[in-house]
């Protein structure tokens, strides 16, 4: 023990040789640990930069949602010089980032929720860059097309990093029927003053 103004200090005893060692070795492998997570993040942040569509097409997000299990999506469109009341009428392609912080195009990421459409009209649409609205409610994808309005009740495994659903779990809304999310392109060029719609109940 040693005294400095009062103040009573103990000496640090030097590492043993073994214990040296030891945490010299423990440095090195959290070390090779944190870069190994480093190179991983950033090649995935690298392969988002420069192949997706984003940068490539100046593609702009239209929307944002995240399900309860932390996964995010995002709509995005070509909407640069396009009004606000108008870009519901434009469509655009899904970009995920899961729970795992990996980013990929909707049709990777959500292959098992949109194989249940394999075989019908609308597949290309949820597929490609046919979607107009998209949204989350806790764990409910809703995701609107052109001709149609999906609502998939979906399921993620933590464990595998898989978004996925279950068919009979699956809902379809046609929009073939003159609803109000569709009026104006329908009928666009039609005076509906002598048409009686169905009204919601205030």
């Amino acid at each position: 023990m040693s005294a400095m103004n009062g103040i009573k200090r103990t000496e640090e005893k030097p590492y043993s040789h073994g214990a040296r060692n030891a945490l010299t070795s423990t440095i090195a492998c959290a070390t090779a640990i944190s870069k190994s997570s480093f190179k991983i993040q950033r090649s995935n942040r690298d392969a988002w930069a420069s192949s997706q569509i984003l940068k490539q097409n100046k593609l702009q997000v239209d929307s944002w949602s995240t399900d309860i299990f932390g996964n995010q999506y995002g709509l995005y469109k070509d909407i640069k010089n396009i009004a606000p009341a108008n870009r519901k009428n434009i469509t655009g392609e899904i970009w995920v980032r899961k729970n795992s912080q990996f980013t990929s195009p909707g049709y990777i990421s959500l292959a098992r929720v949109f194989d249940t459409y394999a075989n019908t009209s609308i597949v290309n649409e949820l597929t490609g860059t046919g979607i107009r609205k998209l949204d989350v409610f806790f764990d409910t994808l809703m995701v609107e097309t052109s001709g149609a309005v999906i609502f998939e009740k979906i399921i993620y495994d933590y464990n595998t990093d898989e978004i996925f659903s279950l068919t009979d779990q699956a809902r379809y809304l046609s929009l073939a029927m003159p609803v109000s999310s569709n009026l104006d392109k329908e009928f666009v060029n039609t005076n509906l003053n002598n048409y009686t719609f169905a009204k919601a109940l205030s």
